[in-house]
């Protein structure tokens, strides 16, 4: 069992960024980071708090994690961009098992289902479920 992880182990390419479970909640647009790295552990990508009011261009991030889980939530009003490379693992994006495409979001607010992105998000995963939801 050890010779079988090792070998999977082996063949994915594991990103700067440490170990253990992280969890990043950017409060604005400006603190939205463009690349999150993470080594080993879950990562979680909390953009709730993030005011869509005022974008004059989508918020592009991109998510490179090596080995576990990677969580992704968007406000529920937000239309999404995702491209999603997968490992090993399952992806769910917005309940959907696809790993790329456009998600209007929900709701009345103005930029709501416009056909323009407000986050364009990029996920990298080695070895690990991704999924992305609203919140």
């Amino acid at each position: 069992v050890l010779s079988v992880a090792l070998a999977i182990a082996s063949t994915i390419d594991l990103p700067r960024g440490g170990m253990g479970d992280r969890t990043w909640r950017p409060a604005s647009a400006a603190a939205v980071q463009a690349d999150y790295e993470h080594g080993v552990g879950d990562l979680l990508l909390d953009l709730r708090d993030v005011d869509l009011d005022d974008l004059d261009s989508p918020i592009t991030t991109r998510i490179d994690s090596g080995l576990g889980d990677i969580e992704v939530i968007v406000p529920f009003s937000a239309d999404v961009e995702l491209d999603v490379t997968q490992g090993i693992g399952e992806t769910d994006l917005f309940g959907d098992s696809v790993t790329s495409g456009f998600f209007p979001g929900r709701g009345t607010d103005e930029w709501s289902g416009d056909s323009d992105p407000e986050f364009e998000i990029t996920i990298n995963s080695g070895l690990g479920d991704v999924e992305v939801s609203r919140g």
